[in-house]
């Protein structure tokens, strides 16, 4: 008689087999849900920072007027039951007028800062960036934040990133490098408290470059957006990667177009993840925009692809990026309705990226701007569209199509179903040696070896049905091998 704990496993181990195989990279992502809360007001700018990571979703409103003229709110979503559901509104809780709380997310696992750039923290607009951490049941307020050298005007908060025990704040008019040239700074996180770390400054760094306008971090690495630099004309724009090499950190890469084309913003959105990187040029061919993708090869950064394309209106709006999956805003996409916006996916295919599709707003609105903002967490896609609405703004959760599973992993997956369902050891490993020898036919690419095998798994179990282990274990295994099957015939 199996035991509750070994019934339990069985059931989650099953679910995941079938989940895992249903999942087909031919399949389109999906709209899981359209989010406005009920309490926007006209300019509210909902959707205008979003971020997401597994069940929780989150959506800025930097403009929001529920207490006081433009002091903002962020709003978190979490999935219960299959459903997209408002879990909390946040406001600052020193909240005043102009504050534009919301006006930059981000969220990893349960930690997620909150960007007021207007913030009046004793100067006028130095801005703060406000961390929450969810304790299993609730949204807690953690900690208010600010630059260890502020100064007014300095909009500290512009921009943020979080990536487990890090949390990088962009401050696109902080002095440093040169008056208004813009900084970021490091924080870190110990025993529930951020200190900070480090200011960032851009090796030639220029006053209103605005360093700073977009960051991004994941391990020790960080990269910072410096959209209207002037690299070889104006306003062309350069991104800078930052490394902590364990003496400090380093400027290790300085990146642009190379094309020096006048207000192409390159560095408007920045994203990285491991060894690869994107940046966004909105303004670049007439505001066609595009994307340019690094990856880190011996410690150097060096151009992987590009994307850009006639049709497209400011490709690379936003850009996000996590592990294999790359989302690209184009805000300006007019395809059903004129500026409904758009997010273009990508995928990463060996040593390059490859186009994967586009995803659209659901319904079209005409200039909702879908694409203004956008993020992933590598299996579902947020993209936030600010104007929709009379400048309300919404935002839309998408589910990523996913890589079609390996049938070697879904095999052992299969292998280790069997050993807790089945008690008695002989008709175990009579079980497992045909599973066994499923997974060596198919590494030697005997695909009609391993149907066979698997088919004889099948009809073993059929037989021993209720008798040598219970009927629901039975009608799971065979469910399993069946969607293993269904792969290997697909």
């Amino acid at each position: 008689m199996m035991t509750y704990l070994q019934t339990k496993r069985i059931s989650l181990i099953a679910a995941a087999l079938v989940a895992a195989v249903s999942a087909s990279a031919t399949d389109p992502a999906v709209l899981e849900a359209r989010l406005a809360p009920g309490d926007r007001g006209y300019g509210d700018q909902f959707g205008y920072s979003v971020s997401v990571s597994g069940n929780f979703a989150v959506s800025g409103s930097p403009l929001h007027d529920s207490a006081g003229f433009n002091h903002g709110a962020a709003y978190i979503y979490e999935m219960v039951g299959g459903a997209w559901t408002e879990s909390v509104k946040l406001v600052a809780p020193d909240a005043a007028v102009f504050d534009n709380f919301g006006w930059s997310t981000a969220i990893d696992g349960n930690v997620l800062a909150v960007g007021s750039k207007g913030d009046d923290d004793v100067f006028g607009n130095s801005g703060s960036v406000y961390v929450y951490v969810f304790d299993g049941a609730s949204w807690n307020f953690a900690q208010k934040i600010s630059a260890p050298d502020k100064h007014s005007s300095q909009e500290f908060g512009s921009s943020v990133a979080v990536s487990g025990d890090m949390l990088v704040v962009g401050a696109h008019r902080s002095h440093g490098a040169a008056y208004a040239a813009g900084a970021a700074y490091v924080f870190r996180q110990s025993g529930g408290v951020w200190s900070a770390e480090a200011k960032l400054l851009a090796s030639d760094g220029a006053a209103f470059d605005d360093f700073g306008y977009s960051v991004d971090t994941d391990g020790d690495s960080v990269i910072v957006g410096a959209r209207l630099s002037d690299t070889v004309s104006s306003n062309d724009g350069s991104a800078y990667i930052f490394e902590d090499l364990g003496a400090g950190w380093v400027e290790t890469a300085l990146l642009s177009s190379g094309s020096g084309s006048n207000l192409e913003n390159f560095g408007q959105a920045v994203s990285i993840s491991g060894s690869s990187a994107a940046v966004g040029a909105p303004g670049r061919n007439a505001s066609k925009g595009g994307v340019f993708v690094y990856s880190r090869s011996g410690g150097v950064w060096g151009l992987e692809d590009t994307f850009e394309d006639a049709s497209t209106a400011r490709l690379g709006s936003s850009v996000s990026m996590t592990g294999s999956l790359l989302a690209v805003g184009e805000s300006n996409a007019s395809l059903t309705a004129t500026q409904m916006g758009a997010v273009h996916l990508y995928t990463a295919s060996g040593s390059s990226w490859a186009y994967s599709e586009r995803i659209e707003p659901d319904p079209a609105v005409a200039y909702g701007w879908m694409g203004w903002s956008a993020a992933t967490d590598g299996t579902r896609v947020i993209a936030g569209a600010l104007r929709q609405d009379v400048f309300k703004g919404a935002a839309y959760v998408f589910l990523a199509a996913q890589d079609a599973p390996d049938p070697l992993e879904l095999l052992d997956e299969l292998k280790d179903f069997t050993a807790d369902a089945v008690n008695h050891k002989g008709i175990r490993n009579a079980l497992t040696a045909k599973l066994n020898a499923a997974f060596a036919a198919l590494e030697d690419e005997d695909e009609a070896l391993a149907i066979e095998k698997l088919n004889d798994y099948i009809n073993q179990v059929n037989a021993l049905r209720g008798k040598k282990f219970t009927t629901s274990a039975a009608d799971a295994m065979i469910a399993g091998a069946q969607e293993i099957l269904a792969l290997l015939d697909s």
